[in-house]
């Protein structure tokens, strides 16, 4: 039934998480153990969509609802310490009342008012791939090896149902996209771009007046092969709002090399985005009828 399809789905991305995590320890853990990652999987089955999260990565649901409205559903929670549920769950997890806490060279450093409260006063994120020192004491060192673990690999799955009427787009991106712009946003530019693109397709489709025969044949590929990346145009803005922020211009802030420096203004911009009419003969293949969603840890 659909509801025992649910827990193995859920089990199945659980148990994913965690093998990769202990694979990743067991080869990077000892010669890298302050290197991780955060991971966010979707996995589609029939009508139901379903998140699995660690760290500050974030997926939403590009919904247009009534009048036309355009809406960002968040499929996720951002898993960093600002998120007061997550700060508690470390506490709990380690032992350490000061789990959540500043830098000591920054604060030594007059920057307190400046800096941000981390795991172990280290790592931004809650929970994530690898990032041994925070979690097993054979990967692990002082002061950190104290209170283990502070950090998990187990991430947080979800579920939903998907509206085939409403819902036209899954967005999965890293934390450099939602710095410096809101789901609603997002979720708005993504329409944005993709109502120009079908506009372009329509427009291409149509022979102009008076073409005949290959001609007309020639624009409609054209048009169909000169489609924008959505994903691209997505990311494109963001650049431009960041280097507003910044007063400088674009070309300036795109020349920097990535890391370093650059991270102070931009920090990774990775964006997957998913058309879900293209799902719509899938839900329909799909046996069982829809259900609520429905979160666990």
């Amino acid at each position: 039934g659909r509801k025992e399809r649910t827990a193995e789905n859920k089990k199945a991305m659980k148990e994913t998480f965690q093998a990769v995590d202990r694979r990743f320890l067991e080869g990077q853990g000892t010669s890298n153990p302050t290197c991780g990652s955060c991971a966010l999987l979707c996995l589609l089955e029939g009508g139901s969509l379903y998140s699995a999260i660690v760290g500050d990565s974030r997926a939403i649901l590009v919904r247009r609802g009534e009048k036309g409205v355009v809406t960002g559903i968040p499929l996720t929670i951002d898993q960093n310490t600002s998120h007061d549920g997550e700060c508690a769950k470390v506490v709990a997890r380690s032992g350490d009342p000061e789990a959540i806490r500043y830098n000591e060279s920054e604060v030594m450093r007059g920057m307190r008012r400046e800096a941000i409260k981390r795991v172990g006063g280290t790592l931004m994120v809650t929970r994530a791939l690898g990032d041994g020192y925070l979690k097993d004491k054979a990967y692990s060192m002082w002061p950190f090896n104290r209170s283990l673990p502070y950090i998990t690999g187990k991430p947080k799955v979800s579920r939903v149902e998907i509206d085939i009427a409403k819902d036209a787009f899954v967005v999965v991106a890293s934390d450099g996209i939602w710095e410096h712009m809101t789901n609603d946003q997002v979720a708005v530019e993504v329409m944005r771009h993709a109502d120009c693109e079908a506009e372009k397709a329509s427009s291409a489709a149509v022979p102009a007046k008076g073409a005949k025969g290959d001609k007309a044949k020639g624009k409609e590929k054209e048009g169909k092969g000169t489609k924008d990346n959505i994903a691209t145009g997505l990311v494109d803005e963001v650049v431009r709002i960041a280097a507003r922020k910044q007063c400088m211009p674009v070309a300036e802030l795109r020349s920097m090399r990535p890391g370093g420096a650059r991270r102070g203004y931009l920090d990774d911009l990775t964006v997957v985005i998913v058309p879900l009419p293209l799902i719509a003969a899938s839900k329909k293949r799909a046996a069982g009828g829809a259900g609520g969603g429905g979160e666990g840890e």
